[in-house]
């Protein structure tokens, strides 16, 4: 599936045309922007992974964000934007690909060789789109712990794969399952605190205990904030708190590769 920026708009040619027409909006040149940020967030992660681990400085002493932020937008501007224009071309090409066949349907159903080749084409697409963009979001990091160009580093990230691509697999799959790990405990611990608030405390319930009797009595009065059923409000909870974790947890399942790109480099 390709970014909803790169989604094009087909329409009729015009009158008196003879070549296609393409409606393109301008949120395309939004996919752009997206993958500039993601680069930039990929660099600032690492740059400051790698101020914490690889740095003399006291921790009274440094700042890991700040610090990276203003590393990375004084130096690796550039690189982000390179990266994230190489991703965009990729994007745009699948984009046309799509076009072309969206416009030859009724070639295709006559041609099964043209149909054929144009989801050949569609697929090898796909599969280098995402090869590129994980090396590309390796090559960021790199781009931030060593200080190299993209390309230089980009290149180094590849030869890397190919010499560890066992040591890297296993990294960031251990990574990914403490990381889904962590994500459900966070989850479930913050569920069942909710829940039993909801349960116990009396601003929540349409009825309490009075214990300043004897015996303790039932007082039908509702709380302040009184409902029905639980279910409902923690399965909310639940799915809010998976969100909120995972954002987080973002920065654990990277910094496996950060430390192995370290140490093997």
């Amino acid at each position: 599936m390709l970014p909803r920026w790169w989604r094009i708009s087909l329409t009729s040619k015009p009158a008196g045309s003879s070549c296609l027409c393409i409606n393109c909006s301008d949120n395309h040149y939004w996919a752009l922007v997206q993958y500039i940020l993601d680069a930039f967030k990929s660099m600032v992660v690492a740059a400051a992974v790698a101020e914490v681990f690889w740095t003399k400085k006291t921790a009274q002493d440094r700042n890991p964000t700040i610090d990276a932020l203003k590393y990375i937008v004084k130096y690796h501007i550039g690189s982000a934007c390179l990266g994230s224009l190489v991703l965009a071309s990729i994007a745009f090409v699948r984009a046309m690909l799509t076009y072309v066949q969206a416009k030859t349907t009724e070639a295709q159903q006559n041609n099964p060789a043209l149909k054929a080749l144009l989801c050949g084409c569609q697929c090898c697409l796909c599969c280098f789109d995402r090869c590129m963009k994980y090396m590309s979001s390796n090559a960021f990091i790199m781009v931030a712990i060593d200080g190299e160009p993209f390309c230089m580093m980009a290149w180094r990230a590849f030869t890397l794969l190919l010499s560890n691509g066992f040591r890297v697999g296993a990294a960031q799959s251990l990574s990914r399952i403490t990381g889904g790990l962590a994500v459900l405990f966070i989850a479930s611990c913050t569920t069942f605190i909710a829940a039993f608030c909801f349960t116990n405390l009396p601003m929540f319930q349409f009825g309490y205990v009075d214990t300043s009797t004897n015996p303790p009595e039932w007082v039908n009065d509702p709380g302040t904030f009184a409902i029905q059923s639980s279910v409902l409000p923690s399965v909310v909870i639940f799915i809010l708190s998976i969100v909120v974790a995972r954002s987080f947890t973002t920065v654990w399942y990277a910094r496996p590769w950060k430390c192995l790109a370290r140490f093997q480099t």
